[in-house]
This record gives structure tokens, C-alpha cells and sequence, in this order.
């Protein structure tokens, strides 16, 4: 409806300004909202094109969810979520692995806001501009930047968020270990798995 869309729109001109008027801070929170909407079953794409989302705001939620797909495998694989195939597949494209991704939440999203919110502010820090909506997700967030921004300048930011995403997945997973090996809350996966095997023994 017409109302909506206009509602959505102020939304996004709201978070477009506020990212140009604190861009570290809007780079943390958009980016780290941003990789966890993209893993969600929820769709960053439509999010960030119903938000009519562009310049730097978009530059941001862009790069957030390219760095944050290495988020996702560095959790997948240390908290024994999948085989190689699942950690594959939630890095190019989450959606594909919703059904573990709403099984296992908490350590997927904590650590999503983590590295999504490092590489946010990767981009916000070299001021990477998007203006194509709606290119919220590892794939196109890797591409999109091309096209309004140097080439090496891309190149750098996101081999910088990268090493932000796996920085974040490494912090996230490092948290929800020690918390479910202190409190036993039997969120580890991977070590559940190793515990059965040697009482199995």
C-alpha cells in the first residue's frame, strides 16, 4: 500500500542519513542487522530494496554480508553444524540452509552480528558507496561495489571483511563455547557429538 512503501522509504532515508552522520557506528549496528537479516529465512535483498536502501547505508549492508558469509562457515564448522557441503552453501547463499540456521540460532546470529558489524565498519571506514537496492547478500554484495567504486579500493575492502567475518566467527563461536561449557547449556554441537563418541566407547 501506498502508506507502507512511504513508511519504508522514510525508514531507509533515516538510516541513509544516519549512516553518513555517524558511519562507524551505523557501519556496526547496519552491517551486524544487516548479515543477520541476510541469514535469517527473512530476505536482506527485499529488506534493503523495500528500505530503498543507497550510498553508503547500501555500501555498508553490502560488504556486511559478504564479510559475514565467512562468519557463517567459521560457525558452521566449529560448531559441528553440517558436513562441507552446508558450510559451502550457507556462504554463497544462506537461505539454502534454513532449516539448520533456525535449528542452531544462537550461535549462528550472535556471531553474525559480530562479523557482519567488523566488516560494516570496514566499509563505512573507506566509504564504499552502493547505489543498486536490494544487493544484500554475499553474492551480489561482492559484486555490486564494483560499480561505484575503485576496483582496488573493492579489492581491499573486502578482503578486509573477510578476515572481519572469520575475525567474528572465531569471537562469536569462542563466546557461545565458553558459555555452554561454564553453564552446560549444550548449545556445542561439535562437542555434544565428541562426548557421545567417547561415552559410546
Amino acid at each position: 500500500t501506498p502508506i507502507v512503501d512511504a513508511t519504508l522509504l522514510n525508514v531507509g532515508e533515516a538510516v541513509t542519513v544516519a549512516a553518513n552522520q555517524s558511519p562507524i557506528v551505523m557501519g556496526f549496528l547496519l552491517g551486524g542487522m544487516m548479515k543477520v537479516i541476510c541469514t535469517s529465512p527473512l530476505s536482506s535483498m527485499s529488506m534493503t530494496a523495500m528500505l530503498g536502501l543507497q550510498g553508503l547505508a547500501m555500501g555498508i549492508a553490502s560488504v556486511a554480508s559478504f564479510g559475514g558469509a565467512f562468519t557463517n562457515g567459521v560457525v558452521f564448522k566449529r560448531m559441528g553444524l553440517g558436513d562441507k557441503s552446508n558450510i559451502i552453501g550457507v556462504m554463497l547463499e544462506p537461505l539454502t540452509q534454513a532449516e539448520i540456521v533456525t535449528k542452531h540460532p544462537i550461535p549462528i546470529f550472535f556471531s553474525d552480528f559480530i562479523g557482519g558489524g567488523f566488516a560494516g565498519i570496514v566499509a563505512a571506514s573507506f566509504g564504499i558507496i552502493n547505489n543498486a537496492p536490494g544487493t544484500a547478500a554475499p553474492i551480489p554484495g561482492f559484486l555490486a561495489p564494483f560499480g561505484f567504486n575503485p576496483p582496488l579500493k573493492v579489492l581491499l575492502v573486502l578482503f578486509l571483511a573477510a578476515i572481519c567475518g572469520i575475525v567474528g566467527g572465531y569471537i562469536g563461536t569462542g563466546v557461545i563455547k565458553f558459555a555452554d561449557k561454564k553453564y552446560n547449556l549444550n548449545i556445542d554441537k561439535k562437542s555434544f557429538k565428541n562426548k557421545k563418541t567417547i561415552t559410546d566407547n
